[in-house]
């Protein structure tokens, strides 16, 4: 069972046959045009993988990540062991992508 192309899966498959039958005086024009749907395929990879590392962590998902116990999560958080984002009423929170960096920063070499 095939499951029906995807709208992006379906337009280069368009573009595609749009190259096969162009001109060859068509070619830098179609060059052109590829190379701004790269572009605009790369900036939103770079968006998507941006708002994933600056997703805020609750200290309970801190703590699974970590595998400790929440109150040690949130200890670290006071300590500024771990930097935090204060929301107010709805708490405390870590960025994702400083919860990878103090991780990474106690990677053992060799």
């Amino acid at each position: 069972m095939t499951s029906d192309p995807t709208p992006l899966a379906r337009a280069g498959a368009a573009f595609a046959d749009e190259v096969a039958a162009a001109d060859e005086t068509d070619v830098p024009v179609v060059m052109g045009q590829l190379a701004q749907l790269w572009s605009v395929a790369l900036q939103r990879l770079i968006v998507s993988a941006t708002s994933r590392q600056d997703r805020l962590l609750t200290m309970e998902q801190v703590a699974e990540r970590l595998e400790i116990k929440v109150a040690r999560a949130r200890e670290m958080g006071r300590k500024g062991q771990l930097p935090t984002v204060a929301l107010g009423d709805r708490g405390i929170r870590v960025r994702q992508r400083s919860l990878e960096d103090y991780i990474r920063r106690r990677e053992r070499k060799g």
